[in-house]
């Protein structure tokens, strides 16, 4: 999972986001072995039972950004193959992002890459062209 954003708000939406799917999957008690690992075993019977409350906000509220660390790595459009190399390139030669969001197709970050060099790499994303990002 990915915390991606290239503004504050955005991070923090997104953020809000990955929390919220991190609670969801941690409220089944079959994950409860992959919190144990983290220490965060205690969780579980808290998230389920907010499950079955419905509570999806107070799921959302308990899980820590330390937690959140764990599971998800964050960064800008610009910062993300190399955070994403950084954290599993000696465990696997390639990865996927997670869709926790809707991204609009008109998103210049979603362009496909322009140049033979930016293939030769790929984890390292274009940046949109200033100007045309979103606020």
């Amino acid at each position: 999972m990915v915390v991606l954003g290239d503004t504050p708000e955005e991070l923090e939406q997104n953020k809000r986001a990955v929390k919220q799917q991190i609670a969801f999957n941690a409220s089944t008690r079959t994950y409860q072995a992959v919190l144990t690992v983290h220490g965060l075993d205690h969780l579980v019977p808290r998230l389920h039972s907010k499950n079955l409350a419905g509570d999806w906000k107070g799921m959302a509220d308990l899980i820590s950004d330390e937690a959140l660390d764990y599971f998800a790595v964050n960064a800008t459009w610009e910062t993300l193959g190399a955070k994403l190399r950084e954290r599993y390139e000696r465990i696997c030669d390639r990865t996927q992002l997670y869709p926790y969001f809707q991204p609009s197709l008109d998103d210049p970050r979603f362009a496909a890459p322009s140049s033979a060099s930016s293939m030769a790499d790929p984890l390292t994303l274009p940046s949109p062209p200033m100007g045309e990002r979103d606020e």
